[in-house]
Order: structure tokens, then C-alpha cells, then sequence
């Protein structure tokens, strides 16, 4: 029995800290279409999945991601199955980007 496509009905992150949800669209070919505008997805293919906007325009602190994100359920519902999949604080730690470590550089003469 070959495996058969499933048809994506909702796809979305929540917060498992404010229960706030993110919705997300899939990336294809360099444009965004939101889970309404795809196909049914065939068995085996890769998805690029972006959320949307989760603080305002500029953007979250590691620190404000925290204290909302630090916990996450990524939700997907499709072919009648709603399937949840969560990331714990040492997961979610572990995506953030590290601080850089300290490496030569140019000062200002005025820096003390």
C-alpha cells in the first residue's frame, strides 16, 4: 500500500506559557501561502514552515521570547488527525542563537 498525501488543515505554534497562537504559512519557491492556498502535500515532501510575526514589527529580546516562547507546541491538522508536537525550555534553548565569543576588533579612541 503506497503512502497517500495528506491535505493540511491548520498548522500552527502555540505558547505554552499564554497559550497565544501563531499561525504559520508553508515557503515554497521563494513565496508564502498560507495553509488555505496549498494542495493536498504528497508523502515524503519537505515543508518549509514560517510563522508569523510573533512580537511587533522589530521583533522579540532573546529574553521577551522567553517568557512567552520558552515553551512551544507546533499543531498540524489534517486527514481528520490533529497531531501536536512540543518543544520544552531546553529545545527551545537550544534553537536560539548563541552569543558570539569575545575576538579582536577595532575600537573608537574615545571608548575607555
Amino acid at each position: 500500500m503506497g503512502l497517500k498525501k495528506i491535505k493540511l488543515d491548520d498548522a500552527y505554534f502555540l505558547s505554552g506559557i499564554d497559550s497565544r497562537r501563531v499561525n504559520v504559512t508553508i515557503n515554497w519557491g521563494g513565496k508564502r501561502y498560507k495553509i488555505s492556498e496549498i494542495k493536498p502535500i504528497p508523502a515524503g515532501a519537505f515543508l518549509y514552515i514560517i510563522s508569523d510575526s510573533i512580537g511587533p514589527d522589530e521583533g522579540l529580546t532573546q529574553d521577551e521570547f522567553l517568557n512567552d516562547w520558552a515553551i512551544i507546541y507546533f499543531i498540524a491538522k489534517y486527514n481528520g488527525i490533529t497531531q501536536r508536537i512540543p518543544f520544552d525550555q531546553e529545545a527551545v534553548k537550544s534553537m536560539l542563537p548563541r552569543p558570539l565569543e569575545p575576538f579582536p576588533h577595532v575600537s573608537p579612541i574615545d571608548e575607555h
